[in-house]
């Protein structure tokens, strides 16, 4: 597998800033959401978890995959420059967020989860809401602490 040196360098080579993407609970298991890549000009592309080379592709994936220590649905940014990973966002589904407001009724000391501010990109057909996250509650990892499998 590529090292994570050998994959900021083809990001880079792409005029790739960040890589997003998104986690979410469907049917009891973990699922892939939309996702967005972020060019050096401004402009963005859909990501949809591959960029076409099968090594940079597995590479993202055990990114992707790694055990993240607090919830693992959210939004993710892989920022090139920065060579971290960011947990920037919670996502859910609308029948999730209604499961958990009538668990939150049922139980008021529990924490609720944040409030959606809409759908993810902003996409209406998405099935995504999104609720950023405070700096101070994003789960941020260095790229090289990551494990390099």
């Amino acid at each position: 597998m590529i090292t994570h040196d050998e994959l900021i360098s083809w990001l880079r080579e792409r005029s790739i800033v960040r890589l997003e993407w998104s986690v979410f609970f469907n049917n009891d298991e973990s699922d892939f959401g939309p996702g967005m890549r972020r060019l050096a000009d401004g402009s963005s592309q859909p990501f949809d978890y591959s960029l076409g080379d099968k090594s940079i592709d597995k590479k993202l994936w055990s990114i992707s995959s790694y055990n993240w220590t607090s919830n693992i649905y959210g939004l993710y940014v892989l920022d090139v420059m920065e060579r971290v990973v960011k947990r920037t966002a919670s996502v859910y589904t609308e029948w999730e967020l209604a499961e958990n407001e009538a668990y939150y009724e049922a139980f008021p000391d529990a924490a609720p989860m944040p409030k959606p501010v809409g759908r993810l990109y902003d996409d209406a057909a998405s099935a995504l809401l999104v609720a950023p996250l405070d700096p101070d509650q994003q789960d941020t990892i260095a790229l090289d602490d990551l494990p390099n499998a």
